[in-house]
């Protein structure tokens, strides 16, 4: 009986960590954060060189690898 009150108490409690906040805009403005990420550069990773050479050689001539 008291493991019942306490899985019902215990659920009482976290159920108003449950409720989210609106994000609060006043700040977002602030910062002007964009959601867009705009790279200035890029990144080939690869495990084989032969692959890797290659993209860059794409990255180079203005190609996405």
């Amino acid at each position: 009986m008291k493991y019942i009150h306490f899985l019902v108490l215990s659920s009482i409690l976290a159920f108003p960590a449950c409720k989210t906040r609106p994000p609060d805009t006043s700040e977002t403005n602030i910062l002007n954060i964009s959601t867009t990420p705009a790279p200035k550069t890029g990144m080939v990773a690869s495990a084989n060189p032969h692959a890797t050479k290659a993209g860059l050689e794409i990255l180079r001539a203005g190609g996405s690898a």
